[in-house]
């Protein structure tokens, strides 16, 4: 596996196509948790043009090119393809074309590489132009595949098996999809750089998958799936807490507070301009029963607790450097659940997170954005130590900015259709998991209490963490 990269995808355009091609692009991506270079966001006054565009070329995984007539009349676009090709001569695929009202007549003349290549087009609508350069994206994001004839080393096929079997144990995916995905484990290895490709496509559809495994697990002797605990005593036998009280969790050593019982106006906030469609509309939802919640994101530190004590691996090391008062990064939806779970709680569901970080307020943001949150106009690239920013009326720190915050839900574009009022927990299976908060890389119009982010809930990047929920705090 290569060296991380500070962005997953460089968008070359021409400023023409700003507007109606590569911002919206830049946003959708964004949405789905992956690093974009966009000249919009990255660069600043003073900054070197060469220099900056050089940098977000070298640093990129990938770059989407948008292929149109004013790209082809301009030398810093074309430039900036220059620079994408000779990354591709040395060996590794990065240029994504999308075509914008062009036709391949007009890019032979010009670019007959690409334009015999796959590419999306503007045309068939901009949703399906993101999604495609979204899959593509997500399926190299573990590294590239081992050549052909390379053993798979047994720790990686160990892994691979527990999880596929973890899957099953919790209903994620059916006796076939598993029963094909353990026969991939057991080809040869000459056989696996082509078989393994399936993998992805078998996980992709484990959120549809709710069948039960049946002889397959006794065949196995596997345990059967632990019995779900009965919920701890509701805080209020305990004495109510004061809002934004804080107590300490002895397991993991993290501050919480005390988010008491309400109600609020969940999705797109009173005179907010920016709002997306799935912010919308709004809608009342109760919080039946107060809770507690993380007064900041997970630490590095409070992490390291939790592998020594389960015997779990440490998330991989971002690109910039991390200390313990930092939050953690890299974590996958199943690493947060797990932690949580350890540290005696659970993830919190997208409208707690939502109830949580309003505390009581109806703006879209609760103060001036560089007095609450790290995000891309003074995080300098990297994360930061956490609770460093002024927190909300309940005393959470870093509810916006700093990292995305996993969420228990399943995302839907159009939930709110449906205005669950009374403690939401979101759709009942899916393919994507709610982020919430945005992260140190993002712009302004991202980091509001209502936007909604998703991922699926393998991904791992440098700008998502999580906090956890508990139900007591002795």
């Amino acid at each position: 596996m290569g060296v991380m990269k500070r962005w997953d995808a460089f968008i070359s355009h021409a400023s023409e196509d700003k507007e109606a091609v590569a911002l919206p692009l830049a946003e959708a991506l964004t949405k789905a948790g992956l690093r974009v270079w966009l000249d919009r966001t990255e660069l600043r006054i003073g900054d070197s043009l060469r220099r900056k565009i050089e940098e977000g070329l070298a640093e990129s995984r990938f770059g989407i090119v948008i292929l149109s007539k004013s790209f082809l009349s301009k030398d810093w676009p074309q430039k900036e393809l220059d620079g994408l090709m000779a990354i591709e001569e040395a060996g590794r695929k990065v240029v994504l074309p999308v075509w914008h009202e062009i036709t391949k007549a007009a890019l032979v003349k010009r670019y007959p590489i690409l334009a015999d290549r796959l590419a999306a087009d503007t045309a068939h609508g901009m949703a399906k132009v993101a999604y495609e350069l979204i899959r593509v994206i997500r399926d190299t994001e573990g590294g590239s595949p081992p050549p052909a004839g390379r053993p798979l080393r047994d720790d990686r096929r160990t892994q691979i098996r527990k999880r596929l079997l973890d899957y099953a144990r919790r209903n994620l995916i059916s006796d076939r999809l598993l029963t094909q995905a353990l026969d991939v484990l057991k080809l040869r290895p000459d056989q696996l750089h082509a078989e393994l490709q399936k993998r992805n496509e078998l996980l992709q559809q484990l959120a549809d998958q709710q069948l039960t495994l049946g002889d397959f697990i006794d065949e196995w002797n596997l345990p059967a799936a632990p019995e779900t605990p009965s919920p701890p005593k509701p805080a209020e036998t305990q004495g109510t807490p004061r809002p934004g009280e804080v107590r300490t969790n002895s397991q993991d050593g993290q501050p919480y507070v005390w988010i008491p019982p309400g109600s609020f106006q969940m999705g797109c906030s009173p005179s907010d301009s920016e709002c997306d469609a799935d912010e919308k509309p709004p809608h009342p939802v109760t919080i039946a029963r107060g809770f507690w919640m993380g007064q900041t994101p997970v630490t590095v530190g409070a992490y390291k607790k939790f592998a020594k004590a389960t015997g779990r691996s440490l998330p991989s090391a971002p690109s910039f450097p991390q200390d313990d008062t930092h939050p953690v990064v890299n974590v996958d939806w199943e690493d947060a659940k797990a932690y949580c779970t350890w540290a005696g709680g659970r993830l919190p569901t997208e409208a707690e997170w939502e109830y949580a970080a309003r505390s009581g307020s109806t703006a879209a943001r609760l103060g001036e954005l560089d007095q609450i949150a790290w995000y891309a106009g003074n995080s300098g690239g990297h994360t930061h130590p956490v609770a460093t920013k002024a927190p909300n009326q309940w005393g959470l720190y870093d509810v916006l900015g700093n990292v995305w915050e996993w969420c228990a839900d399943w995302f839907d574009p159009e939930w709110y259709q449906k205005r669950e009022e009374k403690d939401p927990s979101g759709p009942p299976k899916g393919e994507l998991r709610v982020l919430r908060g945005g992260s140190w890389d993002l712009v302004p119009r991202v980091v509001r209490v209502s936007f909604r982010g998703w991922s699926q809930p393998v991904y791992r990047f440098g700008g998502i963490g999580f906090r956890c929920g508990r139900e007591v705090i002795p």
